[in-house]
């Protein structure tokens, strides 16, 4: 994010530089049509050649700082759209008990590699695998593009079998990750979000993997759902 609001903060300091390269222009332009009231010269003569590099150079600088704009709109899309916001981080601990494992699910908040305090709880899953859902409010294109990201919350885990005789038959667990008033709030948005201007769609997303001892993952949210990624100790 230090790279986007570099190139954001580059793009409007040309603008501001164009922007006042073009007042000057105009302050030489005036007074070339106004006359001194006592000598009746024009009180700006000759120098067409600076004056026409005034105006160059305001050119130059405000296509620079255009280009640098949409350098950034565009690696803020590719953000939103390819790599996506991580959100938690998921640690699997195997436990003494068969098909029993300890999920750690440390919710970040914001992206990976800031300073701020992230909330971690722990849960004792039953199954052979372990499936984190939540709910995403996706925002009309145009303002995906313009940086608005996927509104989402976390809300439950669960453990779960690759046999569906299993899932059936054998026991399993759901722990919430959110409270009762969370859990109204998106009822109401997943009946009337339709209704909300720009707000495109609302929606839940799930991600299952296999619980792998020592396994790793990295969870991002992008306007098509949550992602998962393996990290690798280093």
């Amino acid at each position: 994010m230090g790279m986007l609001t570099s190139l954001y903060g580059f793009a409007v300091t040309l603008e501001f530089f164009a922007l006042g390269l073009v007042i000057l222009f105009l302050r030489n332009c005036v007074l070339r049509v106004r006359r001194h009231p006592e000598t009746r010269e024009r009180r700006r003569r000759k120098k067409w050649g600076r004056d026409s590099a005034l105006a160059l150079w305001a050119l130059v600088l405000f296509f620079a700082g255009l280009a640098f704009l949409n350098l950034a709109l565009f690696l803020q899309s590719y953000r939103i759209f390819s790599i996506g916001e991580p959100v938690a981080r998921i640690h699997i601990q195997p436990t003494e008990a068969k098909n029993s494992f300890l999920i750690q699910i440390q919710d970040l908040g914001q992206p990976v590699g800031t300073n701020a305090p992230a909330a971690s709880k722990e849960f004792i899953v039953k199954g052979e695998r372990w499936t984190l859902e939540g709910n995403i409010i996706r925002f009309h294109s145009a303002l995906s593009f313009l940086g608005f990201r996927p509104v989402y919350q976390l809300t439950r885990v669960q453990g779960g079998y690759f046999s569906i005789d299993d899932e059936r038959s054998r026991e399993r667990t759901v722990y919430s990750l959110v409270g009762h008033a969370d859990e109204s709030w998106w009822r109401w948005m997943y009946k009337h979000g339709d209704s909300i201007p720009l707000v495109e769609l609302v929606y839940g997303s799930a991600i299952t993997q296999n619980a792998e001892r020592g396994g790793r993952y990295l969870v991002s949210v992008l306007p098509s759902g949550f992602a998962l990624e393996k990290e690798v100790d280093r």
